[in-house]
């Protein structure tokens, strides 16, 4: 929650799109050192690091209107929150049972794994619109460079 408006600043000078890669490359860094926390105040600051991640990572959500074709802004968003509920969904009670069967390290890096596939899936992503566009500039984007659309 104290993250949030700091990453808001942050997304408009780097762009969205980037701010949301940067926060699943986080979020994917702290799910890898959950298991490693040997005291509460690592786990701790491990936790600090993956909301600070998930801050960030709120952007992909926007950056998914971003890089959507003009009528289709809303669909994008609605479909992009859908998958995401549904993975959360669905991960919460796989990640119990692979705790379970593998233990706790397996989830942790399955979960990591997840993450960093989005930070790399998102590093593919270009936006539609060029700086000058409604909505556009240096927060609707990579670079707030003219796209090829």
């Amino acid at each position: 929650m104290l993250s949030n408006w700091p990453a808001g600043l942050l997304a408009d000078q780097l762009g969205r799109g980037r701010m949301a890669m940067m926060g699943y490359g986080l979020m994917g860094l702290a799910w890898l050192l959950f298991p490693l926390g040997p005291s509460l105040s690592l786990l701790y600051l491990f936790y600090a690091l993956y909301c600070l991640g998930n801050s960030m990572g709120f952007y992909a959500s926007i950056f998914a209107q971003d890089v959507a074709p003009g009528g289709y802004k809303g669909r994008a968003v609605g479909l992009f929150n859908a998958t995401m509920h549904l993975g959360t969904s669905l991960g919460d009670g796989a990640g119990g049972l692979l705790w379970q069967k593998w233990g706790a390290r397996f989830s942790f890096a399955l979960a990591a794994a997840a993450n960093l596939l989005g930070a790399s899936l998102l590093f593919g992503a270009r936006e539609r619109r060029g700086p000058t566009a409604e909505g556009g500039g240096a927060g609707a984007g990579w670079s707030g460079e003219p796209a090829d659309a």
